[in-house]
């Protein structure tokens, strides 16, 4: 069959052409993944680290120590442990590691998440132009919009170019 798929452009919307592109996707995960808190990548028009927001608002790397729990007979596991684990509730940051982009709610919640001096906030995605588009921001409780930035699309930064 053959490779279909080319490498997504940043102005991916071409009239007339024919070449299938990766679609952009979103997924959305309760406990971040470890890769959350690896080195961002570089924007090669300004050298700058792509990540955008606050990121040590709690104890870095809580991620990092989240384990799955084996079950079964085998584990000597029979019940399960408390529901409480240390990861992130409130980080609010958005982060490009190896192209992908890792991005933080904000602690939304007023049922636990938070921390003194901390405005709650809840991140919004805009999506546009077919899925081309997507765009970032959060809104805090005071209505203010913090850490507009496009993610994919037209004014995005240059697609990754490192090795995966």
């Amino acid at each position: 069959m053959g490779d279909i798929w080319k490498r997504q452009a940043a102005d991916q919307v071409i009239p007339g052409s024919r070449r299938l592109a990766k679609p952009n996707a979103l997924m959305f995960f309760h406990i971040p993944l470890a890769e959350s808190y690896s080195a961002p990548d570089l924007d090669p028009k300004t050298g700058r680290a792509l990540d955008r927001g606050i990121s040590d608002l709690e104890e870095p790397g809580a991620a990092k120590r989240q384990a799955v729990l084996p079950q079964g007979p085998a584990s000597g596991i029979r019940k399960r442990p408390s529901c409480w684990w240390p990861y992130p509730r409130i980080t609010e940051n958005c982060r490009r590691v190896k192209g992908i982009w890792l991005c933080f709610g904000g602690g939304g919640s007023y049922s636990g998440y938070g921390k003194i001096g901390f405005d709650r906030r809840f991140r919004i995605y805009d999506i546009s132009d077919y899925g081309e588009t997507i765009r970032t921001y959060k809104r805090t409780e005071h209505d203010e919009i913090v850490d507009d930035m496009i993610l994919a699309g037209r004014g995005a930064p240059s697609p990754y170019e490192g090795v995966v």
